[in-house]
């Protein structure tokens, strides 16, 4: 919401819920087309990340895959016999990672540990509870002073991977169109 303002602000105008059905570079403006029109533009900027193998010419870039986490109760009576004293974020160093923080109210979020991919355009595999159940098992793994702890959520979603498992720009069409890929989460550590 706050970026929608940022941009209304600037002139940009915004189409929610409007699905694209085609995207062609054609000079001076890309023509997209929608179930009720098209849309010309003279730059189009492609910020699918996962979802982006459901555009024809970025089939091949990447692929999506899920990551889950899941999240303990607030710690307050345990957090100092777990030894975490300066509230890092951790992340090992494994492409298929677990990553863990506290959060403000001290409860212990990791999330990592197995990846779903999909083939076609099924994107419906934020909830795995085997993955999840794993998860909370490499808490206690992690953290056995963490035995028995409560956890309140669990929850997924998809990340996009190229096959190097490095962000990607480049563009579609000579210059018109734009893309981002490859935001993994790696980033944030």
């Amino acid at each position: 919401a706050a970026w929608a303002g940022v941009l209304r602000g600037s002139g940009v105008s915004i189409y929610e819920a409007t699905p694209i059905t085609d995207i062609r570079p054609n000079e001076p403006k890309a023509i997209l087309t929608t179930p009720r029109g098209a849309v010309t533009a003279s730059k189009v900027v492609l910020a699918t990340n996962a979802y982006s193998h459901l555009i024809r010419p970025m089939r091949s870039k990447q692929t999506p895959a899920w990551t889950h986490i899941v999240l303990t109760e607030p710690l307050d009576d345990r957090l100092e016999n777990i030894g975490w004293k300066n509230r890092q974020g951790i992340e090992d160093a494994r492409n298929l990672v677990h990553y863990y923080r506290l959060t403000a109210d001290n409860r212990l979020l990791m999330g990592g540990r197995d990846v779903s991919i999909t083939y076609g355009s099924a994107m419906d595999h934020d909830l795995d509870e085997t993955t999840f159940q794993r998860l909370r098992r490499d808490v206690t793994d992690t953290f056995p002073a963490l035995e028995g702890v409560r956890f309140t959520h669990a929850w997924g979603g998809p990340v996009s991977i190229t096959l190097d498992m490095a962000p990607a720009i480049g563009f579609l069409g000579g210059r018109q169109i734009v893309y981002s890929i490859g935001a993994l989460g790696h980033g944030v550590s």
